[in-house]
């Protein structure tokens, strides 16, 4: 991780290298991570909603982390396939606009029970520290008769959180990307992972040197070859095997 300074919080840039344009001397921070850490966050799987088939979301994410997968709850023990998108920015006003969304992936899943948490492994995109994003988790309408288990929202489940995420309460859909009812919770997990200790920072200097503006040559006693000073229409030349000394 690179930072601007020693006292920054947000890198600008991520790598074991980085290639700056620099106009003076300038000195960057780094810092390395040891190791990953795998966690999740879950909400409260307390109820279910029958009628809507997928979920809309927002996801803070307080850290950088990567998404590894997720749990779902289906309202009745039947397989179906779950498909995931997500936005950078909140859901809200987009619950129609399907271009605005990123599709992620889709998993077909065999729950063990109805209302018992499934996997659904789609994941493998990453979220910046700092950053709300909105989530959808849906079947496609139609599909089968399955449909996603959701609690109404209230004032105990209304988010969740740990360190790295908070799971903000949103709409439940009847349709794909269509009919949204909100104050509906989704029900499920989140699983991911997260860079490790930071170590501390590195101070790392590029230094920019003057550039030579005019310089006055002179033939040295050992050079040997041609030398003259030189025109814009008839320039030194040095030649092959040539030795040239300036003072």
């Amino acid at each position: 991780y690179w930072y601007d300074s020693s006292s920054a919080t947000t890198p600008f840039a991520k790598g074991d290298s980085i290639t700056e344009n620099l106009s003076a001397t300038t000195t960057y921070y780094a810092a390395c991570t040891s190791g990953i850490t795998f966690d999740s966050l879950s909400t409260t799987f307390s109820g279910t909603a029958a009628k809507f088939v997928g979920n809309m979301f927002n996801v803070m994410a307080k850290n950088d982390v990567t998404i590894d997968s997720f749990d779902v709850d289906f309202a009745t023990k039947t397989n179906d396939t779950v498909y995931v998108y997500y936005k950078p920015g909140t859901y809200s006003g987009y619950q129609t606009k399907s271009s605005a969304w990123t599709y992620v992936g889709k998993y077909f899943v065999k729950p063990a029970s109805a209302l018992a948490p499934a996997r659904a492994v789609i994941g493998g995109f990453s979220l910046s520290g700092g950053n709300l994003y909105g989530f959808y988790v849906t079947r496609k309408a139609g599909s089968s008769i399955t449909t996603l288990g959701f609690a109404e929202k209230n004032s105990s489940t209304d988010s969740s959180a740990n360190s790295d995420l908070v799971i903000r309460s949103g709409d439940a859909l009847i349709g794909f990307f269509a009919s949204a009812t909100s104050s509906y919770y989704w029900n499920g997990r989140i699983y991911y992972s997260a860079p490790g200790c930071l170590s501390p920072m590195a101070a790392i200097t590029g230094t920019v040197k003057p550039v030579v503006k005019s310089l006055a040559l002179s033939k040295d006693k050992t050079s040997s070859g041609a030398f003259n000073l030189g025109t814009s229409s008839s320039p030194d030349k040095i030649c092959v095997k040539d030795t040239l000394k300036y003072d």
